[in-house]
């Protein structure tokens, strides 16, 4: 998203429309003010590692997932293994787990229907080792979140040549995938904006209409008091008018 900020050409899939739009939105203080602390909640999204993998190393993990499914385990199967409630693959143990799941996914997905377009066939197995990489952010501190330090001893892969910036080291004869990748990480996230802009918008609309309707009863109130203060006059002076002296 940052990119498509920075650019000086409107990116191929939005449209016009949309471009002007968000340069609009991007432009605003309050944007602005509130991509300062997205940036500093993203720098914090590493925290703590929770998983369920107890004393048992990834490595002994994947071995007895190997016995399982009589294949070795992708980095995606050990993932869910060991950061799932009670392993069963849905119940993931924290709200950071279930977000790589749901990236990974996704980015599984697309490679998928671009490999196949490309080779004009059905299904085509495609890099799980860097799809896992690019979903969990990198490397960090030679190490691979979900994978630890085991990473390279069992999926024979070395962390050190792991480029923690793109984490697609292993992509990169294939850059059509990586902007496409990119493509579908940019949209995702200009629907996530809008879709807030769009409830502050509705929640702005709702304060407003709430703030009419108490004008109204306002003023409604004020016109019941207005007409019932000079029935009540001309009420008392018509009793006045009354003589009591009965006739003779």
């Amino acid at each position: 998203m940052d990119y498509i900020r920075d650019a000086t050409t409107k990116p191929e899939y939005l449209s016009e429309e949309e471009y002007k739009h968000w340069k609009v939105v991007w432009d605003r203080p309050t944007f602005k003010k509130k991509q300062e602390i997205n940036s500093k909640n993203r720098r914090s999204i590493a925290g703590p590692s929770c998983h369920t993998g107890g004393s048992i190393s990834n490595v002994e993990h994947g071995k007895k997932l190997e016995s399982k499914l009589g294949r070795k385990a992708t980095p995606h199967e050990l993932f869910l293994h060991t950061h799932t409630k009670k392993h069963d693959g849905e119940t993931f143990v924290d709200l950071k787990s279930k977000t790589i799941n749901d990236k990974m996914l996704t980015l599984k997905q697309h490679a998928i229907s671009i490999e196949s377009a490309s080779t004009n066939s059905g299904p085509t197995p495609v890099d799980e080792l860097a799809l896992y990489i690019e979903a969990v952010g990198g490397e960090k501190k030679r190490r691979v979140y979900g994978l630890g330090s085991q990473a390279s001893s069992y999926y024979g892969c070395s962390n050190s040549n792991v480029n923690n910036s793109t984490a697609t080291s292993t992509m990169q004869n294939n850059e059509d995938l990586q902007n496409e990748l990119a493509s579908v990480r940019n949209q995702l996230q200009i629907q996530e904006e809008r879709h807030q802009q769009e409830r502050q918008e509705t929640q702005q609309e709702l304060q407003q209409t709430r703030q009419e309707v108490a004008e109204m009863r306002r003023m409604l109130q004020l016109l019941i008091s207005q007409n019932q203060a000079p029935s009540q006059i001309n009420q008392s002076g018509h009793d006045e008018d009354v003589d009591p002296t009965p006739p003779t």
